[in-house]
């Protein structure tokens, strides 16, 4: 099986907050990179620094981020309550999978829909009719990155550490002869 690896597709994601949410999340759980689709100017607020540290490809319409994602060997994975939609926790990923996410409101368009080759949605059991899109990209990230195998960060007291903060440690310490 090839590396795994997830992209996350953002396309007319209207609140400025789920957007750098949802940029955080992508951070956390080993995202390779993200598909921004549509303006080129967007608000980070609430990525918490993260921005930096994911890799980031600007596409103007879904249709350049289609065959963008193919020529890398992506299955597009459209987030929504579907027919025919595969829950979550079922991890039906392929190595390379890249996550659509929905407008907070209305969820996917029938656009964004047409370029999905498979749905997943989130199980829920209480009182709510669906989840903020932040909250669904940070579950189906994690699925996605527990099904990968993927390393947890090492932890300093109640924080993870990051990548570079991790070599950083690794580079300090001393040589020791065994």
């Amino acid at each position: 099986m090839a590396v795994p690896e997830s992209r996350l597709v953002l396309f007319n994601i209207a609140k400025r907050y789920n957007f750098g949410m949802l940029i955080r999340s992508a951070n956390a759980f080993g995202v390779s990179e993200l598909i921004v689709v549509g303006r080129k100017r967007f608000n980070t607020f609430g990525a918490q620094g993260t921005r930096r540290s994911v890799k980031y490809v600007h596409l103007y319409t879904l249709k350049e981020a289609h065959a963008y994602l193919k020529d890398l060997g992506s299955m597009i994975c459209g987030v929504e309550i579907e027919p025919g939609a595969l829950p979550i926790e079922t991890h039906p990923f392929a190595p390379r999978t890249a996550f659509m996410m929905g407008n907070e409101g209305t969820g996917l368009s029938d656009v964004q829909k047409g370029y999905c080759e498979q749905f997943v949605y989130i199980r829920q059991h209480g009182h709510g009719a669906s989840l903020n899109v932040n909250v669904a990209g940070a579950i189906v990230l994690h699925h996605f990155a527990l099904w990968a195998g993927f390393q947890e960060n090492a932890r300093k007291g109640n924080k993870f550490l990051s990548v570079d903060q991790q070599q950083t440690k690794l580079d300090a310490a001393p040589d020791v002869a065994s």
